[in-house]
């Protein structure tokens, strides 16, 4: 028999995500955005092409909502939070075998660097979607130019994946900004 409980810990936790959506604050929202990526989708996902960027995303929006320095401070959460949940679910629902329970590695400075990208772009009134592309241009260079791991592959797939999610996010976008 298949082992349901990967697809119930997924399924639950974007059920919270929709909670989290309804109360309209970024700051939460991001924070389960990032805790899904990093704690539940990359246990589950079995393929090296990278495409959820739910912590750009998130650190896109802390940063326009809140400002520069909260937009660092969330970075910071980003280093604490998901380390110490992975801890907690230990090896549990691992699938992905290139899985790294550590949130500390190569893209976190890319995040920092992303949150002072992102609070200039928005000084210069550049639309979310240029945002998007500048902060994803500058991670998938970083990513292939030697900060971490990428294929030529995962960079399009990137683009257009996020894109697209960045599309579906629209409608509550002005909700939240």
């Amino acid at each position: 028999m298949e082992d349901t409980k990967p697809k119930i810990a997924l399924a639950i936790s974007f059920l919270a995500c929709a909670l989290v959506f309804l109360t309209k604050q970024v700051f939460l929202i991001a924070c389960m955005l990032v805790l899904i990526e990093k704690c539940i989708i990359g246990r589950l996902n079995p393929t090296t092409i990278g495409g959820i960027e739910f912590t750009t995303i998130s650190t896109i929006l802390v940063t326009l909502k809140y400002g520069l320095l909260p937009g660092i401070y969330f970075c910071i959460f980003l280093l604490i939070a998901p380390g110490i949940v992975n801890a907690i679910l230990g090896d549990r629902w691992v699938y992905n075998p290139s899985f790294n329970p550590s949130s500390i590695g190569p893209g976190n400075p890319r995040d920092f660097i992303a949150v002072l990208l992102i609070y200039f772009l928005s000084g210069l009134g550049l639309s979310l979607v240029w945002i998007m592309l500048i902060v994803l241009a500058f991670k998938n260079f970083a990513k292939y130019e030697g900060f971490g791991e990428m294929d030529l592959i995962s960079i399009p797939v990137n683009f257009i994946f996020n894109l697209i999610l960045l599309q579906l996010l629209n409608p509550i976008l002005p909700y939240l900004l």
